[in-house]
């Protein structure tokens, strides 16, 4: 009973708790902070969309002037490698294991334009501007913080900016990474950003969702949006000033800002079916920036080509408890499995599920390894959460084709 009670909740209620490395902390988001004694830094991104104005864009930080205690974060675009347009100006505050937003640019290309953040309901009160980001990390896939100040500046409960990390892609090398990598951070584009993605320690894809009020008066209309990341983590920081490897941490891609429209009914934080629905097009209908490999410190430019894929030895020494083929296939559809498909029917289905479920709980919560589980979808030969997550992952895409 307990056992099903625990499925239930990993599967449709993720926790919210906090834990070390929190992403978007200093060890896992490089563009927040000083990076040694260089005080600027920045990441160069490049479009998945043609677009004839611009072929880039930098994530650009710097000590905010007159307070060097927070930092300036903008984005700015490039055409051949000149600055054209400001597309957002933001103001932060951080610590070693958070950031504040103090201006949240929602459009403003300067500090005039850009607006104050949004603040929760007991800080607004108290006129403290700001909130705290929310985190998560690989332990704890979900989290929120709630807002209080709608767009005609009265405070009031209002809606929630929440981040949800869906699914994890295995470890670094292994065939759903790549299968992963390939698909969402394409060689064509960058061919550093594919081999960072294939390489990192931990990378998974990370949904910002965004639920604000229009105003505080009569009907409450709630403007909801979305951004789609890809996030990567795991690398320390150095401390010799080789940076590479600290800069890899971060969004390896992430979509523009879209609307998903007004509603009077404010959805749940955690309703994960409804708002994963939405945010799905982000991938593809928005314009999205995968990472070149190229960073900055002050005035110079670096460039990180990525780790090269591992070298297969020439001499195959077999697994003294396992063949080795570490799980099953299904025959004529060799990419079933990394969908989910259990069952083999060419289908992610809740039979899949179902299936999972039974081979989970009797590999002892995925510890008994063994290569003939039907659910095995990242073939490490165990059961695990992380075949959960392709699973659902997989069955909420077919539910809206």
């Amino acid at each position: 009973m307990w056992s099903l009670i625990f499925l239930f909740v990993f599967l449709f209620c993720p926790k919210v708790v906090y834990g070390i490395d929190p992403f978007y902390g200093f060890d896992t988001h490089p563009n927040f902070w000083n990076a040694g004694n260089y005080t600027k830094t920045g990441k160069k991104y490049l479009n998945t969309l043609p677009n004839p104005n611009y072929n880039s864009k930098w994530v650009l930080s710097e000590p905010y002037n007159p307070n060097p205690n927070y930092r300036i974060l903008y984005y700015q675009y490039y055409q051949n490698d000149n600055a054209t347009n400001i597309d957002e100006w933001e103001l932060w505050y951080g610590d070693s294991f958070n950031h504040q937003a103090v201006n949240h640019s929602f459009g403003g290309k300067n500090e005039i334009e850009s607006r104050k953040a949004y603040l929760t309901q007991e800080r607004c009160f108290k006129g403290e501007i700001g909130y705290n980001w929310p985190q998560i990390n690989d332990n704890s896939f979900f989290n929120f913080t709630t807002l209080s100040l709608t767009a005609d500046n009265q405070c009031t409960h209002t809606g929630y900016i929440a981040i949800h990390m869906y699914e994890t892609w295995g470890s670094a090398f292994s065939a759903l990474r790549d299968q992963k990598c390939n698909e969402y951070l394409p060689a064509s584009i960058s061919n550093s950003g594919n081999q960072i993605c294939k390489s990192a320690p931990n990378v998974a894809p990370v949904y910002q969702r965004y639920a604000s009020s229009t105003t505080s008066t009569g009907v409450p209309k709630y403007h909801l949006g979305c951004e789609a990341t890809v996030y990567a983590w795991g690398y320390p920081y150095s401390e010799n000033m080789n940076y590479k490897n600290w800069f890899r941490n971060g969004e390896l891609r992430w979509s523009q800002y879209s609307s998903i429209g007004s509603y009077e009914v404010l959805p749940a934080p955690d309703d994960h079916l409804w708002w994963n629905n939405r945010c799905l097009g982000m991938w593809t209908d928005k314009q999205n920036w995968i990472y070149s490999g190229n960073y900055k410190l002050d005035d110079k430019i670096f460039i990180d080509i990525g780790d090269p894929s591992p070298t297969p030895t020439s001499t195959i020494i077999p697994s003294p408890t396992l063949p080795p083929s570490l799980c099953t296939q299904c025959s004529g559809k060799p990419l079933a499995k990394l969908k989910g498909d259990a069952d083999c029917s060419g289908n992610t289905s809740l039979n899949d599920s179902s299936i999972w479920r039974s081979e989970f709980i009797g590999g002892g919560l995925g510890k008994i390894t063994k290569n003939s589980w039907a659910a095995d979808f990242d073939c490490n030969g165990k059961v695990t959460l992380n075949d959960a997550s392709i699973w659902r992952e997989n069955f909420v895409k077919s539910l809206i084709k």
